[in-house]
Parts: C-alpha cells; sequence; structure tokens
C-alpha cells in the first residue's frame, strides 16, 4: 500500500514538474519575407519579424500558425511543444508558390543575433461572473470580448469588409491602445488601416499612447503618414 502511494505521489510530483517547466520556440527563414507568430491564435509578436524567438513557453502541444505578410497572406501551421526539449526550431520554407513551416534540425547552428525577441503570450482567461456584485455600465470593452470580436472578424476575407465590421461593432465603446492595435493587425491593407485608427482615435482612453500604433504599418509610406497625422492631431 506504501509502495503505490509512493509510486502515486512520485507520478503526480513528475507531472506537476512537467506543467512548470518552459520552453523557448525559434522561428527563422532565409526567404525575404516577413510574417507574424500566432500560439494557440494569440499574436505573440507585436511586430513583424523574419527570425522571432518566443521564450518562457509551457510544455505542452500548441499550433504555431504564421501570417506570412506577401500578397498571398498565406497561414502555415502545426503543431508544437509536444516534446520535452527545452529548445524547439522551426524553419519557414517555400515550396512552388507555397510557404511551409517545418521543423529546422539546424537551427541550434543559426546567429540568432538578430531574433526578434517575444515572451509567451497565453490566451486571456474571462474573469468569473459575480451574481452579486453591481452592474457598472461603462464604455470599456473587456480583452475577452476583443478576443471573440476579433475571431469573428478574421473570418472576414476583404479589408473593407473588415473595417466596416469594426466600426459597427465600436460604436459607442471605447478602447485602448493596445486593443486597436490587436484590431489593427487583422487588416492587411495599410490604407484602410490608417483610415481605421484616425476614426477608432476618437474612442482611445490612452491617446497620449496612440503613436505605438505606427510599428503595425507594413510600408514606410503609411507610417510616416500616420505620423503626420498623430503630430496634427496634438496640435
Amino acid at each position: 500500500m506504501k509502495r503505490t502511494t509512493l509510486i502515486v505521489l512520485l507520478c503526480l510530483l513528475t507531472s506537476l514538474s512537467f506543467a512548470q517547466q518552459k520552453k523557448t520556440i525559434y522561428i527563422s527563414t532565409k526567404l525575404p519575407i516577413k510574417y507574424r507568430i500566432f500560439l494557440n491564435e494569440e499574436l505573440q509578436l507585436y511586430g513583424d519579424a523574419s527570425s522571432a524567438k518566443i521564450a518562457n513557453v509551457p510544455f505542452g502541444e500548441k499550433k504555431l500558425s504564421l501570417t506570412i505578410l506577401t500578397p498571398s497572406n498565406q497561414k502555415p501551421s502545426l503543431m508544437v511543444a509536444k516534446t520535452n526539449e527545452k529548445e524547439e526550431y522551426y524553419v519557414v520554407e517555400q515550396i512552388g508558390e507555397t510557404y511551409v513551416l517545418k521543423s529546422n534540425p539546424n537551427g541550434a547552428k543559426e546567429n540568432k543575433t538578430y531574433y526578434s525577441k517575444a515572451s509567451f503570450i497565453p490566451k486571456p482567461k474571462p474573469a468569473p461572473k459575480d451574481s452579486n456584485a453591481p452592474v457598472l455600465h461603462t464604455c470599456k470593452i473587456s480583452d475577452s470580448i476583443l478576443n471573440r470580436f476579433i475571431v469573428d472578424m478574421s473570418s472576414l476575407k476583404d479589408a473593407k469588409v473588415k473595417k466596416e465590421f469594426t466600426l459597427n461593432f465600436m460604436k459607442r465603446k471605447c478602447l485602448y491602445t493596445h486593443q486597436i492595435k490587436s484590431i489593427g493587425y487583422r487588416i492587411d491593407d495599410d490604407m484602410i488601416r490608417f483610415d481605421l485608427y484616425k476614426i477608432l482615435s476618437q474612442q482611445c482612453l490612452d491617446r497620449n499612447s496612440y503613436l505605438d500604433l505606427v510599428n503595425s504599418f507594413q510600408s514606410q509610406k503609411y507610417g510616416n503618414l500616420f505620423i503626420a497625422w498623430y503630430e496634427d492631431l496634438k496640435k
């Protein structure tokens, strides 16, 4: 009986130790492209990269997916974090017209000086509801509601439709800059993204941080236009 109890206890401790471990995931490519990185559909790096390091990823199977920032807008993916290895390496390659994401056995030998760095961002858990709490009416939108909105918006294909869908949903709602950036990343047209940012600025709760949105533009042209518009906004 004591032996059985000891074995169960050791298994439990091993399981807890495994769950607490973290790993690092590296993604790179030799192609002249940039991409955005998602784990379990959650954006991991607020910026575009061609090589990236995602640290503090909990062990346990997760879906790694990329949005390739080319006109084809392909989204290769695969399951990762399934092994006991503390580091995993992946590479983006092109086969014909298709971009593929695959294991990179030579990744440990690569020069990582210029890798973009990020730390694992989990999907936010919805806050528990307190039935006895007073109902407060506010224009603020929670991250959990925003995440559900983004899932619905991402299913739309046309950038203009995404913009109109956003404006209709966000009527009489207030947003923080980081929430607006999360929406902007899902629109792959700089002109439409710029127009959306100008409209949503009226609903922004921390407009002094609004310039942070500049690094979500894919082209320098619209980045410069946004900076000039923001400077006029402050006048």
